[in-house]
């Protein structure tokens, strides 16, 4: 009976071990973060994007095409010892697709179990999959995102087409789409329920006030909307951890890290696409001339891990020390055996 609750006390340890490791994955508050707009006016069209997070280390990964997939580029974190390492935060595939994502607050999701069920990390599918808005929005219809949703989802495609898809307030989700408008934007309210999220936010009005200029083909440049970008840069715990515009007709990309304007990376997705055969991954301010860095695990990382580690050594102590009172055991009864016989 001992052992037993010993083995259930082990279990409930590395039980906690692994809450408390995905629960250093989670934002604890507001994180008041991320704003993404798209420009579409005439031929033009751009795509940009502020992400702000906790984390430090930044990165971007390229992810070549298949006979059935498209390649793209990934955008997010590396090296912070993080299970948001290698989640994919947003991107643009080789066909101009464009995303990124606005954290929000929960809100309730209506399951569809009849449906494929959609990855925690579903952007590298739909950017493998789809080409256009129409294409990610028949995905988003035809997959099952469980019971809850905790963010929206902007994208654009090289057409000039863009959607945010956001939870309503009857459980589905809502495509809200630029239609004749020259501009969508999206920070961390849900625009079709601002009482799911942060509202209202000052990254929007600020925002906003900028794109109402934007009312001419010419008025679409890099430079315009990295204006717009800088004055909506976040400071704080959920600081901009690196500003990105895409051009999804050209697959010209622009990279900043943090606010320094002063070092722009510029890329061009069909040029890093070509020859390659396997995923590569960059550090941002690297690959912008900067040192490399190392960051040694988060406090709840050290904290889940070292619990893990021992609630795993007792396990197994425990098992041991189980096991040898099983052999004294069964050597007593052995001798109590022999007595009993020399008896008779």
């Amino acid at each position: 009976m001992k052992n037993k609750k010993m083995d259930i006390i082990v279990v409930f340890l590395i039980f906690i071990g692994i809450i408390g490791y995905y629960s250093s994955s989670k934002i604890q508050e507001p994180p008041q973060s991320c704003t993404i707009t798209t420009i579409s006016i005439g031929e033009k069209i751009l795509f940009g994007n502020n992400e702000d997070f906790s984390l430090r280390g930044t990165g971007l990964w390229f992810v070549p095409s298949s006979e059935t997939t498209y390649g793209f580029i990934g955008f997010g974190y590396l090296g912070n010892w993080h299970p948001s390492d290698r989640f994919t935060q947003g991107g643009m595939n080789e066909m101009g697709l464009s995303c990124d994502a606005n954290a929000l607050s929960s809100a309730d999701l209506n399951r569809k179990s009849n449906l494929d069920r959609a990855k925690l990390d579903f952007f590298p599918t739909v950017l493998e999959e789809c080409a256009n808005i129409n294409e990610t929005i028949e995905w988003f219809k035809s997959h099952n995102f469980g019971s809850t949703a905790r963010g929206q989802y902007h994208f654009a495609d090289a057409n000039g087409d863009a959607v945010i898809i956001s939870a309503g307030k009857d459980g589905e989700w809502v495509f809200t789409t630029n239609q004749d408008k020259n501009y969508i934007l999206s920070t961390n309210f849900n625009v079709v329920n601002p009482e799911n999220g942060w509202y209202p936010c000052w990254r929007y009005n600020t925002a906003e006030q900028h794109l109402d200029n934007f009312t001419h083909e010419e008025n679409v440049t890099v430079s315009n909307l990295r204006e717009i970008m800088a004055a909506t840069v976040q400071d704080g715990k959920y600081s901009t951890q690196y500003i990105n515009i895409f051009n999804p007709k050209t697959l010209d990309i622009y990279v900043w890290h943090r606010s320094n304007y002063s070092k722009t990376l510029e890329l061009n997705l069909a040029d890093e696409l070509q020859g390659l055969e396997k995923t590569e991954y960059h550090k941002i301010p690297v690959l912008l001339g900067g040192s490399d860095w190392f960051f040694p695990p988060q406090f709840p990382t050290f904290v889940a891990i070292g619990i893990g580690i021992v609630g795993l050594i007792v396990y197994i102590g425990l098992k041991i020390i189980k096991k040898r009172n099983a052999k004294k055991k069964q050597k007593e009864n052995h001798n109590n055996k022999n007595i009993n016989k020399s008896k008779e």
